[in-house]
């Protein structure tokens, strides 16, 4: 199954990964609490990180994160509600926002600590049932890292950097773009 660690992501495509996931879930957030806009600053902060990865952004990341740990908290504090299931999807979508802008503020390791936490929050409040088991989580997270592996590879082999078992992602890729890659899998290695 397909992890953000099995991708032996660096800082930018951790980053990249925790964008994709925390957009997942800004909907569920924005549609309990349309005025705050923090967790979105704090997604859009670490694409600002993306596009130019210099201490101003990155500083500005730092700062859209605290914002969203706030928002987090204002989420986490309505578990008290009448449905704290319901609470915990608001809770997760601010805290993948929060971890997306850490991520780009922060180290490589824990940019990739962060978007598997983001991977992990967008699972939890992608799911309906109260309580989903961790064979169903670590499915929702192995199909939207799926839906990414062309770009992620082409993004390995413009790095020339390495997946932690090349063959084992190379065999999830339709045959369409198996071919597309075949020549490249042995500088992936």
């Amino acid at each position: 199954m397909l992890t953000v660690y099995s991708l032996n992501p660096d800082k930018r495509l951790a980053v990249t990964i925790a964008i994709f996931f925390a957009e997942d879930v800004l909907p569920i957030w924005e549609m309990k609490y349309p005025e705050d806009i923090r967790p979105r600053k704090a997604i859009e902060a670490a694409k600002a990180w993306l596009t130019n990865p210099c201490e101003e952004t990155a500083t500005a990341a730092g700062v859209a994160s605290h914002a969203a740990l706030d928002s987090y908290s204002k989420a986490v504090d309505t578990y008290t509600s009448k449905n704290p299931w319901s609470a915990g999807r608001f809770a997760n979508a601010a805290f993948a926002a929060l971890n997306t802008a850490n991520a780009a503020a922060t180290s490589a390791a824990y940019a990739t600590n962060a978007s598997t936490d983001a991977s992990h929050a967008a699972a939890d409040a992608g799911t309906e049932r109260a309580r989903a088991s961790t064979d169903e989580l670590s499915f929702y997270i192995h199909s939207k890292l799926v839906r990414l592996l062309p770009h992620i590879f082409e993004y390995k082999i413009f790095t020339k950097t390495s997946f932690e078992d090349p063959e084992q992602v190379f065999n999830l890729l339709s045959e369409k773009n198996q071919h597309r890659f075949l020549f490249n899998l042995s500088h992936l290695r």
